[in-house]
């Protein structure tokens, strides 16, 4: 029989049975109803005495069925009592619910879950059962239902902070005098630490198992009853021997154990033994190799055989080699004591940026202890362009292995800003996958102070310097500059003495500079980008050359030189470029003047060609042409008599030929778009030319240029581009070009653009 069943079973037997009271009422109404009153009036005196006797008895057996009923109600609400005290009083838990599982009295022991019993009355039992048991617990609540048996079952519980119990509950029903369910009552216990109590065995037997199934090369068996063992060839192997070179004893591994081990092995033994194998035997010792180096070995094992008074019969066990184990935990000891007394910081981070290492140097570089940085990730370091700067890094030291010496800015836990010079290494497994970054720190502090300090010194006995700290709203926006220290070039070239301004700014000592000062430096110190300019201030009434850069965030330092002696040369060297300028603008327009005239002489020269070409044009078309159409005309004709002759044949392909050159010709010379169409048509003409004859694609664009009217200039255009883009095709090893039309009504410009290859400036080709 299950314990389920036994315990429904034992929770039937101790339930006390009672007569319905509804049964016995109805009863008692029945006896009374069944009392006529008879017709006295036809009843002899004997009939009348002999029915009323009958309905005497019949009135104290309602009596007494009523004074039963009283008894039965007056015992069951005893019981109830009984039964409440108990239920408020156990240490199980005590709920009724109806037939949809909602509370209808919860006993006193719930506030182990932490809810008040009244809490729950009206609620779902449902909605405590942990989602995963949920659907489990239906299943079987309904099958419960029914067959209508107890049963018994295990499911996690929502108590009233978000934590789970294990309850282990029976669910039984309160039927009615038909037997159907009516109600449930529960009776839960708690069960979580026994719940705790199997994972864990579970938890050891696996790892007993694991051991055993990954460590059965070291295998030994001992007969401790008559002190035999089995060593297993690979144990022996472990440390140098063959299988017949090592005898299976217990004295084979006791000669060459480390003899200060030993006590510590049979003291774990003996714990062992004591306890009845409820203490491991576990150890962790070392052998001596035959050759003469030292094996770490895990020694594990348990007695599998008692006999009857106790005494342990036989113990089995392996032992893993750990040697490589404790060498690396040798090497990393050592690490640890050479990194935690070096003088540069050295981190260790995951893939995501968190910190698994840090050394001493490290951590007090920073403000901090070791312990406080680890797991933390090394956001904690840097602001966010920063940050963003040391992701990139990381990503590039996964792509190519390691990143070389750079200057990264790291900020202290007192919120100060300091240069490290930092590189690193990726670490991989034995796998090849990348596991971690091994970086080098060396603090520059000192260094960017005496390079500082250098380039002070330098620049002091050349020109002026000034050391500033730039001053923003609270929006970010610069507003105003601080002067931090000063050096005597800047006194001399400014009159302010350094006593007067350090320390004070720049609107309290020149109330009028204009915000272009303010603006120009706020740049330099907020962003670190170097700039030179020349400006003109006017509280001092100078020109100055100013060199300003960035030597630590939010300071700017400037180096500069009073230029106004230069200016003032300048201008009147200005003076006197405009005089020649003047003059030069009167030869220029003679120049001009001459370039017209030139102009109209090569327009009238282009005409005097273009006549010439169109009067070959013509007499090619209108002559040639003619010819050469009628003597095919002829030969056709003469061909008819004289059929499949090649001389004849071969006479009219010349003569076509002909005709097409001749037509072609006569287009090249002076095509007659040119004095019909506009420059654009023209172009457009030379462009299916230039692409038939040379496979050149030309881009002709036309940006608005006007209505050219004017036929020679026109013609000019045409050929200058013409022969431009002969030039194109010829020595630019380019197969495209680019022509562009615009211009107003005075003006006309035609551009020509390609991507070839030009030619050498030391190179005229003649022009």
């Amino acid at each position: 029989m299950t314990d389920e069943k036994k315990y429904a079973t034992r929770m039937q037997s101790n339930s006390t049975s009672f007569p319905e009271p509804e049964q016995i009422r109805k009863q008692a109404e029945r006896k009374v109803q069944s009392i006529q009153q008879p017709d006295f009036s036809s009843m002899t005196l004997e009939e009348i005495q002999k029915q009323f006797h009958e309905l005497q008895v019949k009135q104290i057996e309602a009596g007494l069925q009523i004074e039963q009923l009283r008894s039965y109600s007056e015992e069951r609400d005893e019981q109830a009592k009984l039964l409440s005290i108990v239920a408020e009083n156990m240490l199980d838990m005590v709920s009724l619910t109806d037939m949809e599982g909602n509370f209808l009295f919860a006993g006193k022991s719930h506030k182990i879950l932490g809810y008040e019993p009244g809490f729950l009355i009206g609620k779902n039992v449902m909605d405590f059962v942990h989602p995963e048991d949920r659907s489990r617990i239906l299943k079987e609540f309904g099958e419960a239902v029914a067959l209508g048996h107890p049963r018994i079952v295990e499911y996690r519980y929502r108590c009233e902070d978000g934590t789970y119990l294990w309850l282990e509950t029976l669910e039984n029903f309160i039927t009615d005098g038909n037997g159907n369910p009516q109600k449930i009552m529960f009776s839960s216990r708690d069960i979580t630490m026994r719940k705790q109590a199997e994972t864990d065995v579970r938890k050891s037997e696996q790892t007993l198992k694991d051991i055993f199934e990954s460590t059965l090369s070291g295998y030994w068996d001992w007969n401790l009853s008559d002190n035999t063992e089995y060593l297993s060839p690979t144990f022996k192997r472990m440390f140098g021997y063959e299988d017949h070179e090592m005898e299976s004893s217990p004295e084979s591994w006791q000669r060459i154990i480390f003899q200060e081990d030993l006590p510590g092995v049979l003291e774990v033994f003996d714990r062992h033994i004591k306890s009845r194998g409820r203490e491991p035997f576990y150890n962790e010792i070392r052998y001596r190799h035959r050759y003469g180096s030292t094996v770490w070995v895990i020694c594990t094992g348990r007695v599998i055989e008692w006999a009857e008074d106790g005494t342990a019969i036989r113990m089995v066990g392996c032992h893993i080699d750990i040697t490589d184990r404790k060498r690396a935990e040798e090497e990393n000891r050592i690490f640890r004591i050479i990194s935690d007394n070096a003088v540069y910081g050295k981190a260790i981070v995951d893939l995501q940026g968190h910190l698994l290492y840090v050394n001493r140097f490290f951590a007090d570089i920073h403000g901090y202890e070791p312990e406080q940085l680890i797991g933390k990730h090394y956001s904690l370091f840097h602001s966010r362009e920063q940050t963003e700067a040391a992701d990139r890094l990381i990503a590039s030291t996964i792509r190519e292995g390691r990143f070389e010496p750079t200057t990264v800015w790291h900020h202290h836990q007192d919120g100060t800003e300091f240069p490290m010079l930092m590189s690193g290494v990726l670490i991989k497994d034995q796998t090849g996958e990348p596991q971690c970054i091994n970086a080098s720190a060396i603090d520059l502090t000192e260094f960017y102070r005496t390079q500082q300090d250098y380039q002070t010194l330098f620049h002091e006995m050349l020109n002026g310097f000034a050391l500033h700290e730039i001053i923003c709203d609270t929006a970010g926006a610069p507003v105003d500059y601080r002067f931090l220290s000063v050096n005597p070039s800047f006194e001399r070239m400014t009159g302010m003495a350094a006593e007067d301004i350090t320390g004070r700014t720049v609107q309290e000592i020149l109330p009028g500079t204009e915000p272009y000062w303010i603006e120009t430096y706020g740049g330099v110190a907020l962003n670190g980008e170097p700039v030179f300019f020349e400006n003109y201030s006017a509280e001092m009434k100078k020109f100055f050359e100013v060199n300003a850069f960035s030597p630590a965030p939010n300071q700017f330092a400037c180096i500069f030189q009073d230029i106004t002696e230069r200016k003032q040369a300048e201008k009147a060297l200005r003076q006197i470029n405009e005089t020649l300028e003047q003059q030069v603008a009167e030869r220029t327009e003679l120049a001009e003047t001459r370039a017209r005239q030139l102009q109209a002489l090569a327009v009238e020269l282009i005409e005097a060609e273009e006549r010439e070409r169109q009067r070959i044009a013509e007499l090619l078309h209108d002559d040639l042409q003619q010819m050469l159409a009628s003597a095919r005309f002829q030969l056709q004709s003469a061909s008819v008599n004289l059929q499949n002759n090649p001389i004849l044949a071969s006479v009219n392909e010349i003569l076509e030929e002909s005709i097409a050159k001749s037509r072609k010709l006569s287009h090249e010379l002076s095509p007659p778009i040119l004095y019909h169409g506009s420059l654009y048509s023209a172009l457009e003409w030379l462009g299916r030319q230039m692409k038939e004859q040379f496979g050149f694609t030309i881009e002709l664009k036309d940006e608005k240029s006007p209505n050219l009217e004017n036929t020679p200039l026109k013609m000019f255009l045409f050929r200058a581009v013409q022969e431009i883009l002969f030039n194109i095709v010829k020595h630019a090893g380019v197969k495209s070009a680019r022509v562009s039309i615009s211009g107003s009504n005075d003006n006309i410009a035609v551009t020509v653009t390609d991507q070839g290859k030009g030619f050498s400036k030391d190179s005229t080709f003649g022009v």
